[in-house]
């Protein structure tokens, strides 16, 4: 398949006239470096092919024009809605953040009392261990003394608190270990949910980062569009203009000199001036379209076709009807060979005439195709319809007068008739 540059979306130009704009003014430059009366046909015509080329770029531009405008359209909305998709990522990121700080603190808070926690266990064991030494002492002591009846009651006394105060220090010993097995479970339960948060931060950041990227690249490429469409707007009008300016003078020049005598041409002093203008206009418009096709010419762009619904990457086009659908290549011009058939239909369509027309009335032309044809059908159309109701109110005014004539007498009677066809007066 043939890759079609940005520029060369359109019919293939006459065989007469050159493939490019510019070997066209460079060929039409080089035609009227001698510009004489043996020559001036071949250079009228050249002027006038170059008037041909001159259009074909400004139709060129404008068909850029009408696609730049549907993807200015199309990036605007979608730069539209990256910016409100970074600013939710951005949202999220510092909900994370947050998150992920508050976390932090709890976990800061639970190493907190964990450590102190310990440093009471540690206090609490030494505690239970000399309570223990104690407890047995005096377990000892009584078990030696037990058979002598006052040191018995005493020693036991003694024994039995010592008794109640390991147990004691026994029991804060196993709620200290309770209570900091509870702090590193949750600890690391609370470990387990800032790794989640901060994957979840990681990944709203890769989001948040490849995204600004893509709006960044989409708004570089507008921006890099917008500036080809301006500068393209001003080489249709300007640069092109005057191009057209120039080769209009010169063939009203050589128009001129055809009337007049031989050497006309070679003495008329706005000859060479006229050439020079023509050839700085041709050149300036050269320099302007050399540098739109190194800047602007091999932009492929990434779009799904709104006919075909297939993923391409080259340069859209658009059609007249439908200003914000963007097409490939092949879709484009079908598009465009079906509004030329629907086209060249309705022009046969304005050419029919009705059956009912007068002899007198003559039809319009079968190979009108402007919209002249329309307008000369409708005119025939009212100029029936305005007879007809002219017609129709004099006959019903006329039957309205014989109405009102006779309704003041009464029709005569057969005997009436009869007398007065014999001449009886009543």
């Amino acid at each position: 398949m043939t890759t079609v540059p940005a520029f060369s979306y359109f019919p293939a130009p006459s065989p007469n006239l050159p493939v490019s704009i510019t070997e066209g003014l460079q060929r039409a430059t080089e035609a009227l470096d001698d510009l004489n009366k043996d020559n001036r046909k071949e250079a009228a015509r050249i002027l006038k092919e170059t008037q041909g080329l001159i259009q074909q770029k400004q139709k060129e531009v404008a068909r850029w024009e009408r696609t730049f405008a549907a993807l200015q359209k199309d990036y605007n909305r979608r730069l539209h809605e990256q910016s409100g998709q970074i600013r939710e990522l951005e949202n999220s990121q510092t909900e994370h953040k947050n998150k992920f700080a508050e976390y932090q603190q709890d976990r800061k808070q639970f190493e907190d009392a964990l450590e102190t926690l310990d440093t009471e266990l540690t206090g609490a064991r030494a505690e239970a261990q000399r309570t223990q030494i104690k407890k047995r002492r005096r377990e000892k002591n009584y078990n030696h003394y037990y058979y002598i009846p006052l040191l018995n009651k005493y020693l036991k006394k003694k024994y039995l608190r010592s008794q109640t105060k390991n147990a004691a220090s026994e029991d804060h010993v196993r709620e200290i270990r309770t209570a900091m097995e509870e702090i590193e479970r949750k600890m690391h339960d609370m470990g387990i949910l800032l790794g989640q948060i901060q994957s979840e931060l990681t990944a709203v950041v890769k989001q948040h980062t490849e995204l600004e990227a893509k709006s960044k690249e989409l708004q570089d490429l507008l921006t890099f569009l917008s500036q080809g469409a301006e500068f393209l707007r001003d080489l249709a009008s300007i640069q092109c203009d005057n191009v057209v300016q120039a080769t209009k003078e010169l063939k009203e020049l050589i128009e001129w000199a055809g009337k007049h005598k031989q050497d006309a041409l070679e003495s008329n002093p706005d000859r060479a001036r006229l050439i020079d203008k023509f050839k700085m206009a041709c050149l300036d418009l050269e320099e302007g379209e050399e540098f739109a096709q190194s800047r602007w010419s091999t932009i492929k762009i990434d779009f799904e076709c709104a006919r075909c619904h297939q993923q391409k990457k080259e340069w859209p086009g658009v059609a007249k009807d439908a200003p914000d659908d963007l097409l490939c290549q092949q879709c484009y011009v079908d598009r465009k060979r079906e509004l030329k058939v629907i086209a060249h239909n309705l022009g046969n369509f304005s050419g029919i005439s009705l059956k009912s027309d007068p002899p007198s009335s003559p039809a319009p032309s079968l190979s009108s195709n402007k919209s002249g044809g329309v307008k000369k059908v409708l005119k025939n159309v009212f100029m029936r319809s305005s007879s007809s109701v002219t017609t129709s109110s004099s006959v019903t005014t006329s039957s309205s007068v014989l109405q009102e004539g006779d309704e003041g007498e009464k029709p005569p009677t057969p005997v009436e008739n009869k007398k007065k066809f014999l001449g009886i007066s009543t």
